[in-house]
């Protein structure tokens, strides 16, 4: 990691928070599964839901015993690097909604987190790479169409998103309602 990063440790964190949803996210939604905001940090993520997820990419995915196991432990490695990302921001929404906002105390968390994060991340992602190694060529070429469905996804729901924040209201539901106005 170069000091240029260490001396960022908020962009850090934000990078590393939306590269960890990507790569956790990557499956197409499934027949009977939840829908994928049922997996998002603070929108009710739940153990079954995220069996469901799993299960459905593995199936696509077609995975033997072996490549299901390292999956599971890099998906369950990766949530948790995930929400050390998060428990950190909400610090940092805390603390920037109380009635006086301390810079200082802000620094000092991230310092303190950047570690913990930094190695939560690559053990994510070694277990990734591990998962990704005992793929056949055909699996990797079908999870890398996967990756890509989603981050077009992703991006689609960001736009919305920032569409209905320009005009008032918050979630693609809000712009939705908007854009019935405006035509």
């Amino acid at each position: 990691m170069t000091h240029h990063t260490l001396r960022q440790p908020r962009h850090l964190l934000v990078a590393l928070l939306l590269a960890c949803v990507a790569g956790t996210l990557h499956a197409e939604p499934q027949k009977n599964a939840p829908p994928a905001d049922s997996l998002m940090p603070g929108k009710g993520m739940n153990q079954q839901a995220m069996e469901q997820q799993q299960n459905g990419m593995m199936d696509q995915l077609a995975l033997n015993e072996k490549q299901r196991e390292l999956f599971k432990t890099a998906t369950k490695e990766k949530m948790a690097s995930m929400h050390d990302v998060m428990d950190v921001h909400e610090k940092l929404r805390e603390m920037s909604q109380s009635d006086t906002y301390d810079e200082k105390k802000a620094r000092e968390l991230l310092r303190s987190k950047n570690k913990e994060v930094e190695d939560g991340i690559i053990k994510a992602s070694k277990s990734m790479h591990e998962f990704y190694k005992s793929l056949t060529p055909e699996q990797k070429t079908k999870l890398n169409d996967m990756h890509s469905k989603m981050r077009e996804k992703m991006k689609e729901h960001m736009r919305d998103d920032m569409k209905a924040n320009r005009k008032g209201h918050m979630g693609p539901q809000g712009a939705e309602k908007n854009d019935d106005k405006d035509e």
